[in-house]
């Protein structure tokens, strides 16, 4: 895609995806599709694999199924996976631990005062 003469690379645009918007099949195609015409640079950590992984279970989905969208998710963007975040979490204080590792990834990649905006409204 080009605008006046140059691209747009996925570099300007990083996105945290959390566990609402990778679980359901529709919404996560549209956003790793964009990912994959580099619109934007995905990211995503351990935790939120844990959460996708425990609602697939309660959707009954197979320990085999969930192995495998987990496992291509990760071939088809291995920069997304983030790791050492959590040593960010205990200079934060949130109403819901959950919400920890989102401020955690922003910061982490570069995104400070994404997550210092986000930290404010709550």
């Amino acid at each position: 895609m080009k605008t006046s003469g140059c691209m747009i690379h996925s570099v300007k645009f990083t996105c945290f995806l959390d566990t609402n918007v990778i679980y359901p099949i529709l919404t996560r195609d549209i956003l790793l599709w964009f990912a994959h015409y580099e619109l934007y640079t995905p990211k995503w950590s351990p935790d939120i694999f844990t959460e996708w992984a425990d609602v697939m279970r309660r959707k009954n989905v197979s320990e085999e199924d969930i192995e495998l969208r987990i496992e291509n998710v990760n071939l088809a963007f291995p920069g997304a996976f983030v790791h050492d975040y959590e040593s960010i979490t205990k200079t934060l204080k949130l109403p819901d631990l959950d919400e920890y590792q989102v401020l955690d990834i922003c910061r982490k990649n570069g995104l400070k005062d994404t997550a210092d905006y986000l930290h404010a409204l709550l």
